[in-house]
């Protein structure tokens, strides 16, 4: 049932934000807030843009905020099996991402933030790429 709620309340949120968004002005209104959420069902979701970074060995991250609005990209989450989805992540990179698995706690190689194993991965304007 709560899952039902959180649903529509976020299909009713998504819907909210393309009032006044005419695809003339390219306007921004589609965009989601970047940041790593804990979900009621324990899950956790990462939004922002995905990135691969060359460093410590490569790795690909999920990115928040932007250098174009004047800050340096705060990373949100680091994807710890990147291995296993590696071509669904080729294809969205450069993209605002929705990401869902399960946050990692603990000590990881990769400190450049907090880890999640993904499960599903789809581009934030909702074309679906599910994670395999």
């Amino acid at each position: 049932m709560l899952m039902r709620i959180v649903s529509a309340l976020l299909v009713l949120t998504t819907a909210g934000s393309f009032v006044g968004c005419t695809p003339a002005t390219g306007g921004d209104a589609t965009k989601l807030e970047p940041g790593l959420t804990q979900l009621a069902d324990g899950s956790a979701q990462a939004i922002g843009t995905l990135e691969y970074r060359d460093l410590e060995g490569g790795m690909w991250v999920i990115l928040g905020g932007s250098q174009a609005a004047g800050g340096a990209a705060k990373t949100v989450a680091v994807i710890a099996n990147a291995r296993d989805i590696g071509s669904t992540l080729q294809t969205l990179e450069g993209n605002q991402v929705i990401a869902k698995g399960t946050k990692l706690d603990g000590a990881s190689i990769r400190m450049a933030g907090p880890e999640i194993s993904v499960t599903s991965i789809v581009k934030a304007e909702g074309a679906a790429v599910p994670a395999q």
